[in-house]
């Protein structure tokens, strides 16, 4: 239907005596296979697309429950403004990334539930967490420390005063 339109309208186009239909339908053609190439390609894309959303919507998710309860308890007391994770929040207190590897769980939910009186200062108290949280806040640094950093965050290095 398309190139009987096209046929018409090159039917008209006359000059100098000689018509130019030829021409005209060998580009109005290449604009059309473009676009033809451009719908398919588009169409498979969007399928593409779609059976890749399916297919990961059915995946297990890879982060245990217990962390995404750590995340949310790190969220809401607000952790990152001290701490770091992966070389990014605060620089008050140390980075959390692999805490794991250096104390035991049993340490760390003990230190959150009954935190001791943060240095330098003489009042102040690292917040205070129920068991509950505690536990789901050391699975969630556990989690963190299985994600493999290459060396990141670099440590910092002691320089020796004179």
């Amino acid at each position: 239907m398309i190139y009987i339109e096209l046929s018409l309208i090159t039917v008209y186009y006359y000059n100098f005596g000689k018509y130019y239909h030829d021409i005209i339908l060998i580009e109005l053609e290449g604009i059309l296979l473009k676009l033809r190439s451009f719908l398919l390609l588009s169409i498979l894309s969007w399928v593409l697309f779609v059976a890749i959303t399916l297919i990961s919507s059915r995946l297990p998710s890879p982060v245990p429950e217990q962390a995404e309860a750590g995340k949310s308890v790190w969220q809401r007391n607000n952790c990152v403004s001290c701490h770091t994770l992966f070389g990014h929040g605060g620089y008050e207190a140390d980075d959390l990334t692999h805490i794991t590897a250096k104390e035991t769980s049993e340490y760390l939910v003990n230190y959150l539930v009954q935190p001791p009186v943060m240095r330098p200062n003489k009042y102040a108290r690292h917040p205070a967490l129920n068991e509950a949280d505690a536990e789901n806040l050391v699975n969630y640094l556990e989690f963190v420390h299985t994600i493999p950093t290459l060396g990141w965050p670099p440590q910092q290095e002691e320089v020796e005063e004179n």
